[in-house]
């Protein structure tokens, strides 16, 4: 992992600073109370529209996809859910509903083909679906012979307004083709939205933060996907170590980060993570390629942290959009592959203005 700040790369250093970063739960219902009617999460679409929810709201949500989950279709500890979409607000009202279920998630990789999420789902003994109706035909196929016995879609429509939804809707389904309703039995997101809010849900907070919280799978780059079984211990511990690198990720609440690197990516998850500890302001990008579709969202929002991988930083750096409404960035963090030298060096004078 690199850090990139104003002018300079940092580097880890040895820290005294605890590693017990406290439980999710508690997070989550903190940055309600602190930040309720604070921006939270942005579905920033391609053509420039956008819909922000605050703290209060999603959190609300999730609450309610944790009841629904428990008293409604009556999953307990140990069961698991699978969530398959792009990023957008529904993924991760769908992310903190399975948690504060007490339930594990799995994340599936949208682009995945019907065998390939069929083996995932199957491996993981996922009992309920998550899924973005833009993949309803390959989950229709995807399901067949697995344990799943629920399904629950969401949409990067969902949180839009009504009289924008349908607008949306009527284009991704008619116009593009990108969209259609599942087929099979299933219940909306937006269907379970329009139960009262409930009581805070307390499904989470006996159980131990040692327990399985996420079975992540890996890329499948490298062979056959594997999947990793993380706990929520590990999961806060891992962002403390960001805080180690980098403090101002978490000392300085409300800022806005902007989100391309996939959800279901372990990466992005964990920003997606980070953004609620510091009552950060998530800008979610469903779909980064082309890198034009970042241009609006970059202009709008004026995002202070970007995390990303070192082939997106250096495709950014030749794009004269991004240097113009870049400048915003006060951070910018690079996963997975070693960033090379050679994009740092382009990155750094262009932070300072020379």
């Amino acid at each position: 992992m690199a850090v990139s700040s104003v002018s300079h790369f940092v580097r880890p250093q040895e820290s005294s600073v605890a590693l017990d970063a406290g439980r999710l739960h508690d997070k989550i219902f903190e940055a309600e109370r602190l930040y309720g009617d604070a921006p939270f999460l942005t579905t920033a679409l391609p053509n420039g529209q956008s819909q922000t929810t605050d703290f209060k709201t999603a959190i609300q949500s999730a609450q309610k996809l944790a009841r629904y989950l428990r008293e409604d279709l009556g999953y307990d500890q140990g069961d698991v859910v699978a969530i398959q979409s792009p990023n957008c607000t529904s993924y991760i009202v769908s992310l903190l509903g399975v948690y504060l279920a007490g339930l594990t998630i799995t994340n599936v990789n949208p682009l995945y083909t019907a065998a390939e999420t069929r083996r995932q789902l199957k491996d993981s003994g996922a009992r309920c679906l998550i899924g973005s109706t833009i993949f309803s035909e390959m989950m229709e196929d995807a399901i067949e012979g697995t344990q799943v016995d629920q399904v629950i879609s969401i949409s990067v429509t969902d949180f839009f307004s009504p009289m924008t939804r349908s607008f949306l809707n009527f284009m991704l389904q008619k116009v593009k083709k990108l969209d259609r309703p599942f087929e099979g039995a299933h219940t909306r997101l937006t269907e379970i939205l329009t139960q009262d809010p409930p009581h805070r849900v307390r499904y989470v907070d006996t159980l131990e933060p040692a327990r399985d919280t996420i079975y992540q799978y890996s890329g499948g780059t490298t062979g056959v996907s594997k999947g990793v079984r993380l706990t929520e211990q590990g999961l806060m511990s891992n962002i403390a170590q960001f805080a180690i690198a980098s403090p101002e990720l978490l000392d300085t609440p409300q800022q806005t980060m902007l989100l391309a690197l996939p959800v279901y990516h372990v990466f992005g998850m964990l920003a997606s993570v980070i953004a609620i500890t510091n009552g950060g302001h998530l800008v979610l990008i469903p779909n980064p390629r082309p890198l034009t579709n970042m241009k609006a969202a970059f202009k709008r929002f004026k995002p202070d942290y970007f995390p990303g991988v070192n082939t997106l930083f250096e495709k950014l750096l030749d794009e004269d959009w991004f240097l113009e409404h870049g400048r915003s960035l006060k951070i910018t963090i690079s996963g997975a592959a070693a960033l090379h030298d050679h994009v740092a060096e382009r990155r750094d004078p262009y932070r300072r203005g020379q």
